[in-house]
């Protein structure tokens, strides 16, 4: 039985080894490539800087591809995502006429991204049932990343847009009072009621003017209300 279930895991793992999921930039100058290499090394978004300058299809979704078998790539893009770790950036390859950047993204991220692009291409063709449960699925997702993560927060924004766009009042509130918490959750504030009261009177206020409900002058005195209570300077 041990022997079947090494064999097992053994073939299973070979099977996810030989598929990869990656991210390309792909420019039309070498120094173009090692330009935006710099910036990535130095700390800016591969995914930012994909979407902003990559002439290829995928620039969109920040030059996410994948999974593919390595068997199925050209051989360029084999040679340039050999030997990287998840997150790391290869230099530039030749591929044609063009130069490109690759980053290997790691499973779980892919999956994030699987998601969350499918998420994005629902509520783009307003198909929001479809799309608020793929952003659901992405937010899990994107809690493994941890709470001050862009990635949280890039799905959690496209959830709030969702409900937002089917006028799901206690959906949009629910979200935009997480998204409001992690960014108030300074460790000054831990604990502190008046800052958390804050937080649900302005979530209050920003969901009702999406929807410009009659409650909204309420709501916006409750607010003022609460904001007075704040300690100031938080």
């Amino acid at each position: 039985m041990l022997a079947q279930s090494i064999l097992l895991f053994t073939i299973l793992f070979a099977a996810q080894a030989d598929r990869v999921n990656f991210r390309i930039i792909s420019v039309r100058t070498e120094a173009k490539a090692v330009e935006l290499r710099a910036r990535i090394l130095a700390g800016e978004s591969f995914e930012a800087l994909a979407k902003e300058n990559s002439t290829d299809s995928s620039a969109a979704a920040g030059g996410f591809m994948g999974p593919f078998a390595l068997a199925d790539l050209r051989q360029e893009l084999r040679t340039g995502l050999s030997g990287l770790a998840p997150g790391q950036v290869s230099p530039a390859v030749k591929m044609g006429a063009e130069f490109v950047l690759l980053q290997l993204v790691a499973p779980e991220e892919a999956d994030w991204a699987s998601a969350n692009g499918a998420a994005a291409e629902a509520l783009q063709k307003r198909r929001y049932p479809e799309a608020a449960a793929a952003f659901s699925k992405a937010v899990q997702l994107a809690e493994k990343f941890g709470a001050d993560d862009d990635r949280l927060g890039q799905s959690l924004n496209g959830l709030a847009e969702t409900y937002r766009l089917q006028e799901n009042f206690s959906g949009a509130g629910s979200v935009h009072r997480r998204i409001l918490s992690i960014r108030w959750s300074g460790t000054s504030n831990t604990g502190d009621l008046a800052v958390a009261d804050l937080v649900d009177r302005f979530v209050d206020v920003l969901t009702l003017a999406y929807f410009r409900s009659g409650q909204f002058g309420e709501a916006l005195k409750r607010y003022q209300d609460a904001l007075n209570r704040t300690p100031a300077g938080e």
